[in-house]
């Protein structure tokens, strides 16, 4: 489900029934190549695995990303993008998942429905909070 407005993407996914191949397998070499590193790929990696491992199985929507332009903040974009992805929740009967490791977002996704399902405690400073919202 990719967003059309410019001012506020978002990206979210099945990530069960996301098809993987060859043209996914090259999108993941590029990643580590330019934003990775070869040098922190086992690292990335096992972090990604214990990411996956607070997710179901079954089909679900996973919001990978969220965000607004400075120049759009604090006009409702964020907020915008949210119901609409609650909206696409509810018109596909499926729970969102995500993470985030920063407490106003947290409190921002708490005040619109979502809830806590685990945390991941990496470092003193550093907790990983596990989200979902579940449409009614």
């Amino acid at each position: 489900f990719p967003s059309h407005d410019i001012s506020g993407p978002f990206i979210m996914y099945d990530p069960v029934l996301r098809p993987s191949g060859f043209s996914d397998t090259m999108r993941q070499v590029k990643l580590v190549h330019h934003c990775i590193g070869w040098s922190r790929l086992s690292y990335a990696s096992a972090k990604d695995k214990k990411m996956r491992s607070f997710r179901p199985e079954h089909s679900h929507l996973y919001l990978s990303m969220i965000g607004t332009l400075c120049s759009a903040q604090g006009k409702r974009t964020g907020k915008f993008m949210l119901e609409h992805i609650k909206q696409l929740a509810r018109s596909s009967a499926r729970t969102v998942y995500l993470e985030t490791s920063v407490t106003k977002n947290v409190e921002w996704y708490l005040r619109h429905g979502f809830s806590i399902h685990g945390e991941w405690k990496i470092r003193d400073e550093y907790h990983v909070r596990f989200m979902n919202y579940k449409p009614e």
